[in-house]
């Protein structure tokens, strides 16, 4: 290891201060409307799948990750058209309930439209109207799922 470390040149090697300066360096990119809304998510244990405009979310926890449109599930979008908007520009996350064949039943969460909202608070709405469906279609019977999500929309509108 010393012979290699000997064989170095001197623009191989960071000065302590490079160093510290690539340790220290923060994430630049501004935090997006999608970032809000994934640290509600996460706080809550929920992972999204990214799609370009959007996140899925299987409703069946056993699904696989790389697969959530394989069963019913929920998309989360926004009218701006993308999740990678600036928090001020916010106007409002859809949270859609989709079948097995990705037909749309209805929406969970709106409050989309011609204004901006609160970001943060909108994230953390949406982030509870998404864990309250997935814990009562988790603990629904399977032959009781379709009605239960019938009404979870009816009660949503």
């Amino acid at each position: 290891m010393r012979e290699y470390l000997n064989h170095l040149t001197a623009d191989m090697v960071p000065t302590i201060p490079e160093v510290l300066a690539a340790l220290t360096a923060s994430d630049t990119r501004p935090q997006t409307a999608g970032d809000l809304l994934l640290a509600a998510l996460t706080r809550r244990e929920i992972t999204p799948e990214r799609e370009p405009l959007s996140y899925l979310i299987p409703l069946d926890r056993d699904a696989p990750a790389d697969a959530p449109l394989d069963g019913p599930h929920l998309c989360v979008a926004d009218r701006n058209p993308d999740v990678d908007h600036a928090p001020a520009d916010h106007t409002g996350w859809i949270v859609s309930v989709h079948d097995a064949n990705g037909e749309p039943l209805g929406d969970l969460y709106s409050t989309a439209g011609d204004h901006t909202v609160d970001c943060a608070e909108d994230s953390e709405k949406a982030a509870e109207a998404i864990q309250v469906l997935l814990l009562d279609y988790e603990f629904t019977p399977l032959a009781k799922r379709p009605a239960m999500l019938r009404d979870a929309i009816r009660d949503a509108a």
